[in-house]
């Protein structure tokens, strides 16, 4: 027989939450995405020397897919350059916007575990009108993106709504 503990915390146990501001979010798109297409999109990213913080995908019913880059400045300029350079390698068509952002990045124990726990970090933010622009939440770790100017307020929230370990 398995069992499973379901428990409420007034205040969320983490290890720790992490603002980093002034970051750039990178969308890549390209209409009726095909595998082979992808294929030589990762290709090429690969080929460049740019670190990013996160990524994620999704595609579309009409095979539009969407790529997401979280970046920051110097290695947007790097992608950038490479792009005029390459736009056109093998064929390859797709379109790029960037927008300004903050990164709120929380670690903590078995969120892919925890009921509910996007939840608790998406309500705070948004009883007090902060865009979230991007979210992703698997294992240890959870993604909020933010306007840039909306960053500190909404890592204050964060931190009345999960408790983190205090340094002596």
């Amino acid at each position: 027989m398995e069992t499973i503990a379901i428990y409420w915390e007034k205040q969320v146990k983490i290890y720790g939450i992490l603002l980093k501001k002034g970051l750039n979010l990178l969308s890549l798109q390209v209409g009726e995405a095909s595998f082979h297409t992808w294929q030589l999109l990762l290709e090429n990213l690969k080929k460049m020397p740019v670190q990013f913080e996160h990524t994620s995908f999704f595609s579309t019913e009409k095979q539009a897919g969407h790529l997401y880059v979280i970046l920051e400045s110097g290695q947007l300029a790097i992608f950038q350059d490479h792009n005029n350079l390459n736009h056109d390698t093998q064929g390859l068509q797709f379109s790029f916007t960037t927008t300004r952002i903050d990164l709120i990045y929380l670690h903590g124990p078995h969120f892919q575990e925890r009921f509910g726990i996007l939840a608790r970090a998406v309500e705070p933010l948004l009883a007090n009108n902060i865009d979230l622009i991007l979210t992703g939440c698997a294992g240890n770790s959870m993604y909020l993106a933010v306007p840039t100017d909306q960053g500190e307020k909404s890592t204050a929230l964060l931190h009345e709504t999960f408790h983190t370990p205090r340094v002596a």
